[in-house]
C-alpha cells in the first residue's frame, strides 16, 4: 500500500466479556537498525498518516520501537 510503511487493522476480543477493540498498527520499514533514514520525508508522511486515522479516534497513540528509545523518541519529538 505504501512504499515505506505498512498499515495493519487488527481487532482484539476478549471473549469472556464479549468485548472487542479494533487498532491500526502503522510500521515504518525504511528505519535500518543502528542508523537513520536517508530521507526525513516518508517518516514525517507516516506522521501524518498516523495523525489523519487517528483524528476522529478517543484514546492516546502507542508508539513503540525495537528497544523504546531511539525511532520512539523520534516519533515522540516530532509530533
Amino acid at each position: 500500500e505504501y512504499a515505506d510503511y505498512i498499515v495493519r487493522i487488527v481487532t482484539i476480543r476478549l471473549k469472556e466479556e464479549e468485548i472487542s477493540k479494533t487498532v491500526k498498527l502503522f510500521e515504518f520499514t525504511s528505519w535500518p537498525d543502528h542508523g537513520v533514514p536517508d530521507d526525513p520525508i516518508p517518516f514525517l508522511e507516516m506522521r501524518f498518516s498516523v495523525q489523519c486515522h487517528h483524528r476522529n479516534e478517543e484514546g492516546p497513540i502507542l508508539v513503540h520501537c525495537g528497544t523504546g528509545m531511539g525511532r520512539t523518541g523520534v516519533f515522540i519529538a516530532v509530533d
